[in-house]
């Protein structure tokens, strides 16, 4: 299930910029000038911003075109132990059972060793301001 909602997650984050440039922009001549505007400064600033280029456009390729993900996901499962009373028979907790623990990473590239889904929650939650028709150059790619 992690598998699925992160391959869904990452093509999620690139359609935002697709659908101002095909959609919205269509709609909206200064949008249209912005959005175009952001684009082209985007790909003029390659790599940089990093997230997009080495996550979003970089995983959005993984699993689009090569059916594979740099996301990882590790399960701890942490059962506990009983014992058995050999004069009853009676079984006894000898310690409880921990939290099943779950650990999301990125197994390769440049954000190697971080939580996908952090860096995907900090750029969405400061996403691109949209004000009467316009986008700050560049936020489209942080997005």
């Amino acid at each position: 299930m992690a598998h699925t909602l992160g391959a869904a997650a990452v093509p999620l984050l690139l359609s935002v910029g697709h659908v101002l440039h095909k959609v919205d922009a269509k709609s909206n001549h200064a949008m249209a000038r912005a959005v175009e505007e952001a684009f082209v400064n985007l790909k003029a600033t390659a790599p940089e911003p990093r997230l997009f280029w080495a996550f979003i456009e970089e995983e959005r390729n993984n699993i689009l075109k090569e059916y594979r993900s740099s996301a990882k996901q590790n399960v701890t499962v942490r059962p506990g132990t009983i014992g058995i009373s050999l004069k009853t028979g009676e079984e006894f907790e000898v310690a409880p059972s921990g939290p099943t623990l779950y650990e999301h990473v990125m197994g390769e590239g440049a954000f190697a060793g971080r939580d996908p889904r952090t860096s995907c929650e900090r750029r969405s939650s400061g996403g691109a301001s949209i004000s009467t028709g316009s986008i700050r150059a560049g936020e489209l790619g942080a997005v």
